[in-house]
């Protein structure tokens, strides 16, 4: 059987790595996470929904730009596409913030001015985004039929207990991941509020490669909190528009990305 299986492996798969090797595809995955290297002025549009019941909520839509500088990003110029907000006993009004920062992109780092942001340290979305590059538990790959190319397959301790799974995409077997598959099976305490639980969280992450770079190209995370019986829902997605070299002219700019 093992004989027959290591066959079908070895017709399926390109030529090159072989598809078993994991330790190459760690060494490769963090790319679609990281983002391309380089300095990068991005345009992009970010959606989000925060429900937190009675409580109150925000809904809403920005177009961004913003600058990528070796996976970390500077200031962004938002502008606000409406957000729809329901505070605790008031009636629903729709606001225009913009420059208001309501959403972190999991594609690289945030600057620190980001992490700072008011609203942003009353979420969890940083908290799940540092999970992600976490120790790993225990890691293979193999070549996957279904999805035409090699999958690195992780698993990630969780502060407080428990594990994520995480899948990366290397089509056709190249060196640049495509996709990034991030469930946590598990609730888990944020880390500076061990009462706040997280539940049902998944981060997705798209990219395309073009000019030897992978380039993210759509994201989005969902995830549920709960504290002493109260619960919250969030949910992201940004769609990556355009990458045009930082200070480069605008003949330069890369091909539109998604469509």
């Amino acid at each position: 059987m093992f004989g027959l299986f290591a066959l079908h492996v070895a017709l399926a798969a390109p030529e090159g790595i072989p598809a078993d090797e994991a330790d190459v595809w760690e060494a490769r995955w963090s790319e679609i996470y990281r983002g391309p290297p380089g300095c990068w002025e991005v345009v992009g549009r970010a959606t989000w929904s925060w429900d937190a019941g009675r409580m109150g909520s925000s809904r809403g839509s920005s177009a961004f730009v913003g600058i990528l500088d070796d996976g970390v990003w500077s200031d962004a110029f938002i502008r606000s596409l409406g957000e729809r907000i329901v505070e605790r006993g008031e009636a629903p009004i729709t606001a225009y913030a913009h420059g208001e920062y309501r959403f972190v992109p999991l594609v690289g780092r945030p600057s620190q001015k980001i992490t700072q942001s008011e609203e942003l340290s009353e979420n969890a979305l940083v908290a799940i985004i540092d999970e992600l590059g976490g120790d790993v538990l225990t890691s293979w790959s193999d070549w996957s039929d279904e999805r035409d190319g090699v999958v690195l397959h992780r698993e990630i301790p969780v502060q407080g207990g428990g594990h994520a799974k995480m899948d990366v995409l290397f089509p056709d077997g190249t060196e640049l991941p495509a996709r990034l598959d991030l469930v946590f099976d598990e609730p888990f305490p944020l880390p500076d509020a061990p009462l706040v639980r997280i539940r049902d969280a998944e981060a997705h992450i798209r990219a395309r490669h073009t000019a030897g770079f992978a380039f993210p190209e759509a994201e989005s995370l969902t995830f549920s909190a709960s504290v002493l019986g109260f619960r919250a829902y969030g949910a992201q997605t940004i769609r990556y528009l355009s990458f045009r070299p930082c200070g480069g002219a605008a003949e330069a700019t890369t091909a539109p990305l998604g469509g």
